[in-house]
């Protein structure tokens, strides 16, 4: 089962934060980001992880907080793939043309202690209770 924390805002990188956690082992598996602007930043999630629905989880989530929120148009090719999976939302982000980006490594993301690294600074997400998602 996985389980998504509330939002919580890191003012160092100017970006607010939605966790997905493994219920399992509390394991960060996945996160998503926007700024204070409602401008979507992130989503990544662990390779164990992926083809879950753990993205579109969160994604979803994140427009509950934000529903203006609009995919980022900086994406991987998984990120591509993932957004025209969402149907005409996702489908026209990337028709507007991406911005590619090559970091897809969760290693370059995420400490092995579950802390995110975004624009150089560790974020220690935090660890309290959740609400289970699936």
């Amino acid at each position: 089962m996985i389980e998504i924390g509330d939002p919580f805002y890191v003012p160092i990188v100017n970006e607010v934060f939605l966790i997905a956690y493994s219920s399992e082992n509390s394991n960060l598996v996945g996160y998503t980001s926007w700024d204070d602007e409602g401008v979507h930043q992130m989503i990544a999630v662990h390779p164990d992880y992926r083809r879950q629905g753990i993205a579109t989880m969160l994604w979803k989530r994140a427009r509950d907080h934000v529903p203006g929120l609009q995919i980022s148009r900086d994406l991987t090719e998984a990120g591509k793939k993932w957004a025209t999976s969402l149907g005409p939302e996702g489908t026209s982000a990337v028709a507007e043309g991406t911005i590619p980006v090559t970091v897809d490594r969760w290693t370059d993301l995420v400490t092995p202690e579950g802390n995110i690294i975004r624009f150089g600074e560790t974020i220690m997400p935090p660890r309290g209770p959740r609400t289970p998602s699936t």
